[in-house]
């Protein structure tokens, strides 16, 4: 790992949920995954049978980026080991997301939602209104 410390004076993080995580210190790996699949009705009605992410393809679609394989050379001078915050302040933390003070080495996130709203059929007027 690289060796640099990070000093922070301040830090305050309101919230930290769903697969989120606050690290101090190094991080040699870390994956997370995070599925989310929200039905919302505008008439309160579940038929107990639904709600499998095998049936969207957005939760089994392999991701439209591709793999960067370019050799890539990197040099560091690090003139001052010391990395210096005044102050971090977070609302918060959510869905499969890092915040961390420290060295990481493999970070890996990967976050896929949908969401359905399904409203009631409304008939329209003769007047054209709903």
């Amino acid at each position: 790992m690289w060796e640099r410390t990070s000093i922070v004076n301040n830090i305050h993080v309101s919230i930290v949920s769903r697969g989120a995580v606050f690290e101090i210190g190094e991080l040699q790996f870390f994956h997370t995954t995070d599925n989310v699949l929200a039905i919302q009705r505008e008439q309160e009605l579940f038929f107990g049978n639904e709600g499998n992410f095998g049936d969207y393809k957005v939760f089994y679609m392999e991701p439209e980026f591709e793999p960067i394989y370019e050799p890539i050379q990197m040099s560091f001078i690090n003139a001052n080991p010391y990395i210096y915050v005044g102050s971090i302040r977070s609302q918060a933390i959510s869905s499969s997301s890092l915040l961390q003070i420290g060295n990481g080495r493999h970070i890996r996130n990967e976050t896929r939602k949908m969401n359905i709203r399904q409203l009631l059929r409304r008939k329209q007027t003769k007047d054209g209104r709903y």
